[in-house]
């Protein structure tokens, strides 16, 4: 495949569709405020920070007790090693994106239509933020019944 290229598995809504993205969430791009910092350089950076706090903070788990929010933070450390590996690997220090949904979902002046377009560490991130959402209703569920 060549960037830009989509190969549909259904239809238009669900396909594989190769970019290339230099930003981070929304394509967020950090270098438009602080110009004298490469994107690839504040997100590597930022990355590392975040998987040292992950990691120690996963240690400090009681693993019985606290199993959702454990594989929380080994998905997000997961997701963010692999987009990290994307950004040292590549020269321009983009992280390979191939998925796009069209879930009809118009941003407005957002670059990007159709949205989202993602790859496996997005997925491994937003399943770990979701296991950390899914923890704390659980967590605060059994808090009210003692």
């Amino acid at each position: 495949m060549h960037s830009g290229d989509y190969f549909p598995i259904f239809g238009n809504t669900f396909g594989l569709y190769l970019t290339y993205n230099k930003g981070a969430i929304f394509s967020f791009n950090p270098s438009k405020y602080i110009p004298f910092i490469k994107n690839a350089h504040f997100f590597l950076f930022f990355t590392a920070v975040a998987l040292g706090i992950l990691s120690y903070y996963v240690v400090q788990l009681d693993y019985r007790k606290q199993k959702l929010l454990f594989w929380g933070i080994i998905f997000i450390c997961a997701g963010a090693i692999g987009n990290g590996l994307d950004r040292i690997i590549r020269p321009d220090g983009a992280v390979v994106d191939f998925f796009m949904a069209n879930l009809g979902f118009r941003l407005g002046p957002i670059p990007f239509d159709p949205w989202p377009i993602f790859n496996f560490a997005d997925i491994f991130v937003n399943t770990g933020l979701g296991l950390f959402v899914l923890d704390y209703f659980v967590s605060q569920k059994n808090t009210s019944r003692s």
